[in-house]
């Protein structure tokens, strides 16, 4: 049986042996798990899917909130007790600009169904 697990999730289990890891989806390997190659190392090239985390406001919200909101999480993500906080955690910050982060949303809700599609798979 095999499953998909983000790092926070995974480097733990995989850590006490409860699991074997065979490979990381992202773009490139764990920082926790530095021997664990990708799965594009594997013979898939262009494999990426990695989980991201950010918010999200509602419809219309001002440019003036979302770029205080920005601002003010890009500062809270550059001090050092955040950037632990994550790293503990397996998790890297990215400087990803409203813009650029909406990019990445869209993308991925561009590729997963096409995938989902092509695989044959059905919600159960």
């Amino acid at each position: 049986m095999g499953s998909f697990l983000n790092s926070t999730v995974a480097i733990p289990v995989i850590k006490s042996n409860s699991v074997r890891a065979i490979a990381a989806a992202g773009k490139t390997r764990w920082r926790d798990l530095p021997d664990l190659p990708t799965i594009a190392e594997q013979g898939y090239p262009g494999f990426d899917c990695q989980a991201w985390y950010g918010f999200l406001g509602p419809k219309g919200l001002s440019d003036t909130i979302v770029q205080k909101i920005y601002q003010d999480t890009r500062e809270a993500l550059q001090t050092k007790d955040v950037r632990d906080r994550f790293a503990t955690n397996g998790l890297d910050t990215l400087d990803w600009s409203p813009q650029q982060f909406a990019a990445v949303m869209e993308s991925d809700f561009e590729k997963w169904p096409q995938i989902i599609a092509k695989g044959g798979l059905k919600p159960q």
